[in-house]
């Protein structure tokens, strides 16, 4: 009892200024800085992004979770390179941030949704006020000195004759131009499946990542699970592509060639690049329980001379096998959700930077990311709209809601599909760097002329609003080009009009469905994929979206995010 009456009676001082001192520090909502108090970090946010808490809270805000949606609406825009300033969060814009998603906390352990309450009291305004302009000086002072030293430090480096010049400015380019390499479209080409191919640049987006080994064994522990492996052997239209891929182009790929086979699983590549007709093969897998297999089926099949299991990751490997100083073929099935999810292609990439003779093979070894347009059929809560004769909207609305900003794998029936497709992204696996891998690249679909409806007997349009695009769906192609397999290429697709695979669809619901109508004919926006900053093996999609119409003008914009 001592303890609540000592604080009861503390000083109207320490109560004002106990907010300020209950966390060690803050990390700023647009930026990785971290500040001491909550103060500085208003400061920061305010001087640094041209975003104005105070005036946010002021306006916008009704309460505690209202304040906690803002802080994490910002935080989580930030981290895939969304700039949120002042005027964004307040009206006439659209208040995204009021979504009951953004409740759930984007930074573990913020200390600053711990304080929200005490932010701004009401008998603290007037002192924060009074501070703005010495603030804002001050900033500005600290800015004048830090060019000054910068001047001076570009002068003594000509002084010093440094080769490197230092820019004064202290600037770091981030975004850099990429245009799509003329050959990989050259030999991709159109395909019945992917519609058009955009021809514009790609933007390559860098993300820092948090190197976490607890992700990597949980991931590689899960491949130890047998149903997996049962799974992916069940696939027919992949295990065949491959298969053909290997076996059918022996003469031209396989014949006495040493081979790589990463994430080997059960060895079935390896079984195939031995059966075809290789030398030697270097099959590596970081699950000590797949590598096991793999020695097993390799004895068991007769190729456990030829076979040589390596149990560790890629990127830790110090020598092959044999006194091999490298491999004539990659093959490697590498390919998750979306394509990127999982992040198995760096590991290919390290590999063949590392141990691919010049001019070797990858297989395979073109990829490429496809988009359309569907109807609400295609929606998370359309199941729910009749389930045995019964209506379940409340649960409809709840799949929705979480659809929004969580991608969904899905088998999409090709039927749904309202506009043609087209090819967005494309990665030349035997060529292109990791930056490769994080991009962000235009799309644009058109609707589909009634009678090109998909899907056979179903009509596209026989629901109610047909013509309304409600969800995008992704789905990728992975190419065996006759680069390296001249005897027989094949391609591996995974569109909904495709044989369907494990690997499904992937489903971006939109927020806001675009109709489409005599005189908006398209869709239109940007598709941007990083890894995320927690778990590097996630990818997080952005999409940025607008119906087009006939005269070339845009409908207005809607930013969404998806984690897959």
């Amino acid at each position: 009892m001592a303890t609540s009456d000592a604080r009861v009676q503390a000083s109207d001082d320490e109560a004002d200024d106990a907010w300020i001192e209950s966390a060690s520090c803050y990390r700023c909502l647009a930026c990785e800085a971290d500040v001491d108090d909550l103060r500085s970090l208003v400061r920061h946010l305010d001087e640094r992004h041209e975003l104005d808490l105070r005036q946010v809270f002021a306006t916008c805000c009704e309460g505690l979770y209202d304040r906690m949606r803002v802080v994490n609406y910002v935080r989580q825009q930030a981290a895939h390179g969304c700039d949120v300033q002042t005027q964004q969060l307040l009206p006439p814009h659209d208040l995204k941030w009021k979504q009951d998603a953004y409740l759930r906390p984007f930074m573990e352990d913020d200390p600053l949704l711990m304080e929200l309450d005490s932010l701004f009291p009401d008998d603290d305004a007037e002192e924060w006020a009074m501070q703005e302009t010495d603030w804002k000086q001050a900033a500005l002072d600290a800015q004048e000195e830090c060019q000054r030293l910068r001047e001076e430090l570009a002068e003594a480096g000509r002084i010093l004759g440094l080769d490197e010049e230092i820019d004064p400015k202290g600037t770091q380019q981030t975004l850099e131009m990429q245009p799509i390499p003329s050959n990989v479209r050259e030999q991709t080409g159109p395909q019945e499946s992917t519609g058009r191919t955009m021809h514009l640049p790609t933007q390559v987006v860098k993300t820092k990542c948090r190197f976490n080994t607890k992700v990597d064994v949980e991931y590689f522990a899960s491949y130890s699970d047998m149903a997996i492996h049962r799974e992916m052997l069940g696939d027919r239209p992949r295990t065949l592509a491959y298969q053909t891929a290997i076996e059918g182009n022996s003469e031209c790929c396989m014949q006495d060639a040493r081979v790589m086979d990463i994430g080997c699983g059960t060895g079935i590549l390896s079984l195939m690049a031995a059966r075809a007709g290789a030398a030697n093969v270097v099959a590596i897998d970081a699950s000590t329980a797949m590598a096991e297999a793999t020695m097993a089926n390799a004895k068991e099949n007769g190729y456990d001379e030829k076979i040589e299991v390596i149990n560790e990751q890629v990127e830790k490997i110090d020598g092959l096998p044999k006194d091999m100083a490298c491999v004539d073929v990659i093959v490697s099935e590498w390919m998750g959700y979306g394509l990127l999810f999982e992040s198995m292609l760096d590991d290919v990439m390290t590999a063949r930077d590392l141990w691919l003779k010049p001019g070797g093979a990858v297989l395979p070894d073109v990829a490429s990311l496809h988009v359309a347009g569907a109807g609400p059929q295609a929606g998370k809560d359309w199941f729910w709209k009749d389930v045995y004769g019964f209506k379940m909207s409340s649960m409809g609305n709840r799949a929705h809601a979480g659809a929004l900003h969580r991608a969904s794998v899905e088998v999409v029936n090709p039927a749904h599909l309202i506009t043609d497709a087209c090819a967005f992204h494309t990665i030349d696996v035997a060529l292109d760097e990791k930056d490769k891998l994080e991009f962000s690249a235009p799309f644009q679909i058109e609707r589909l002329p009634k009678e090109e409806g998909r899907g056979g007997r179903e009509k596209v349009y026989s629901c109610h609003h047909p013509l309304e695009c409600h969800v995008l769906v992704l789905w990728f192609e992975a190419h065996f080009t006759a680069r390296f397999c001249r005897e027989r290429p094949v391609t591996l697709s995974t569109s909904p009009l495709a044989e369907p695979t494990h690997w499904a669809q992937v489903a971006l619901t939109l927020a806001h469905p675009v109709l489409l109508t005599d005189d908006v004919v398209g869709i239109q926006g940007t598709i941007t994929f990083s890894k995320n900053r927690e778990n590097r093996r996630s990818v997080d999609i952005v999409v940025k979206y607008a119906g087009v119409r006939r005269d070339g003008s845009t409908s207005e914009q809607h930013t969404q995010l998806f984690d897959i």
